[in-house]
């Protein structure tokens, strides 16, 4: 869906893990995945690895997980991460930059 000539939404319905996305691409991810308890598969470095590949230099991912191994796995990737308190009934949120 075109929203504007800087900003369209493609939706899959498919695995990220299975997905091959293209380098360079994104310029924001916000990553919104049930918990790393309920998915686990979608928290881990190898996953933050494709979405770093496929982020443009100076992207930001944001999430409102802010589970020490997930800032962990982000840093891994290469991510730049901050974790910062989160809006309203929400304690901490995490921000992820590629450098």
């Amino acid at each position: 869906v075109q929203i504007s000539p800087y900003f369209s939404l493609h939706k899959q319905q498919v695995s990220l893990v299975d997905t091959v996305l293209s380098d360079n691409l994104y310029d924001i991810v916000f990553w919104d995945a049930f918990s790393p308890n309920v998915q686990p598969e979608l928290w881990t470095e190898a996953v933050f690895s494709k979405l770093f590949c496929a982020m443009t230099q100076g992207a930001c991912l944001s999430t409102y997980c802010a589970k020490g191994s997930v800032r962990r796995a982000m840093t891994v990737a290469g991510f730049d991460v901050i974790k910062k308190d989160g809006p309203s009934g929400k304690r901490h949120i995490t921000t992820a930059w590629k450098r």
